[in-house]
């Protein structure tokens, strides 16, 4: 799922011309990947 998260945050900044922090943004609620990490504790 972090790999997805990374890839499509990517994308949004470098093809679709959005700032690092919005396309962070989006792509936690598409890949929340940290989520998934708290929840294996």
């Amino acid at each position: 799922m972090f790999l997805n998260h990374e890839i499509y945050e990517s994308d949004l900044v470098i093809n679709r011309g959005f700032s690092q922090q919005q396309a962070h943004l989006l792509a936690q609620k598409q890949y929340p990947w940290s989520d998934s990490i708290q929840q294996t504790r």
